[in-house]
């Protein structure tokens, strides 16, 4: 029947949870999601809490077109925190080599690798 919620595809894979839907009963509840989206004045992302039993969920509706997500960003930032530490390490090895170990300065690329290193658990 036409009216029915029909799942064409379901799959979870690196950018989460895929879904193709079809049937006029999630054409309708999608478009009901994308009104509550634009009437509430959203232009990157809205999220919703849900609670089903006693767990809390989250739903977030994005504008793909927008600005990153939180998590988007996190990510993000946690690559870049990689980065840092990988180059701080490559930095590190080559300064004592060049310097022949230096106290001041592989004390400070020390301390900032073990900073970096820390955020990034």
């Amino acid at each position: 029947m036409e009216d029915d919620l029909m799942v064409h595809e379901m799959h979870y894979d690196k950018d989460g949870l895929n879904l193709k839907l079809g049937g006029q009963a999630a054409m309708m509840f999608l478009s009901t999601l994308i009104e509550l989206f634009e009437t509430n004045g959203g232009r990157n992302f809205l999220s919703m809490t849900v609670h089903k039993d006693e767990i809390k969920y989250a739903i977030t509706i994005q504008n793909c077109n927008g600005v990153d997500s939180p998590s988007e960003k996190l990510e993000r930032y946690a690559q870049a925190m990689k980065d840092i530490v990988r180059q701080i390490e490559t930095d590190y090895t080559q300064q004592e080599i060049e310097l022949g170990g230096s106290a001041g300065f592989s004390n400070l690329l020390s301390v900032i690798y073990q900073i970096a290193k820390e955020e990034i658990k």
